[in-house]
């Protein structure tokens, strides 16, 4: 599994991306990990981020920022679910936040406290949730 900072992240055998937060992550820790996913042509695949071991230090501002980039990288490189699980109630929030103001270039996203109903929603059809 590569490292980019608190980032790591690899390839499963069922085509989906897992990553992995511990410590703590900012826009560029977020941006340095997009660009190693990218790097890897793994962007466009369905993505569950277990950050339950993860912290964030943002603002509105820096998800705003977030989900600009994202949009446009969801324009380039195509559209895919990503779930988020952690139990930090700070992170939980900011992952709600995010999935509301990107929600028009981000549909795909949601944020879970628990791994099994992250994992179920990952699998499910693209189309159900990014229709909605």
């Amino acid at each position: 599994m590569p490292d980019v900072g608190p980032f790591g992240f690899e390839r499963s055998d069922q085509g989906q991306l897992r990553s992995r937060l511990t410590g703590i992550a900012g826009v560029a820790e977020i941006e340095a990990y997009l660009r190693a996913v990218i790097a890897n042509g793994w962007f466009g695949l369905p993505n569950l981020i277990d950050a339950r071991n993860g912290i964030t230090h943002m603002h509105t501002a820096d998800i705003h920022r977030l989900s600009a980039l994202i949009t446009r990288l969801r324009q380039e490189h195509g559209l895919a679910r990503t779930a988020l699980v952690t139990n930090n109630l700070v992170l939980f929030g900011m992952g709600r936040m995010y999935a509301a103001i990107a929600h028009d270039g981000d549909a795909g996203f949601a944020v879970f406290r628990d791994m099994d109903e992250a994992e179920t929603w990952l699998g499910g059809p693209a189309q159900d949730r990014m229709a909605s």
